[in-house]
């Protein structure tokens, strides 16, 4: 059973201890023991007087829709070695995976996971894979396809995973699959999104190298 969130915490999000809370589940204590980890972040869901991301900071966080969410950033193994078309050896493509709780509050069919909503964990999981590619402004989505493989019954702990696989100019594109506890997949999507010239209202998120953060 899910534990409520207390008054004060540093990430507003419905479970106290997200990082405790999916550790003391075994198949993602696996995940999270990955020691090609470079960072896990506690994704901020307190809210901003400007109602910047209402949606995810409000919406989609309550203990009907996600209880509780973490975000790692890992270095992907290649087979060749070789770099990915545009990839900078200095800012490699790191694959990025959030873990999410959820509960029954995102369903359209019953006991069924609406799709519209698997679409929005998509483009926050991809948007961020390509911020990591894009100048200080951002990238943007601006075409984005999903391939519904089956269906996802909630209540449920899923893994979204997504991951830069092409940069030219300034279009990014990026893959990602909702994936279940057996590695079986939900729903696979391909979005490209345009790095931005200028801000356009978006705050600063913060980038990751290579620093090794502690579990």
């Amino acid at each position: 059973m899910a534990t409520k969130i207390q008054q004060e915490t540093t990430h507003g999000q419905y479970i106290l201890d997200p990082v405790s809370h999916f550790k003391g589940i075994p198949w993602c204590a696996d995940l999270l023991s990955d020691k090609s980890i470079i960072h896990v972040a506690i994704p901020d869901r307190r809210q901003k007087l400007d109602s910047e991301y209402t949606l995810v900071k409000e919406t989609l966080n309550s203990a009907t829709t996600v209880r509780a969410c973490v975000t790692y950033f890992r270095l992907p193994k290649r087979a060749t070695g070789q770099p990915q078309p545009g990839e900078d050896k200095k800012n490699p493509f790191v694959e990025i995976s959030t873990l999410l709780d959820l509960g029954s509050g995102i369903n359209g069919y019953a006991k069924t996971c609406h799709g519209g909503f698997i679409a929005t964990v998509f483009d926050e999981v991809m948007g961020t894979a390509a911020w990591q590619q894009s100048g200080d402004n951002g990238a943007y989505t601006v075409d984005m396809k999903l391939n519904f493989k089956k269906p996802l019954f909630t209540p449920a702990v899923v893994r979204c995973v997504g991951k830069v696989v092409k940069k030219e100019g300034r279009k990014i594109t990026v893959e990602a699959a909702f994936v279940g506890e057996d590695g079986s997949v939900f729903t696979e999507a391909q979005a490209v999104f345009l790095e931005m010239k200028r801000n356009i209202g978006k705050a600063q998120e913060a980038k990751y190298g290579t620093a090794k953060s502690n579990l």
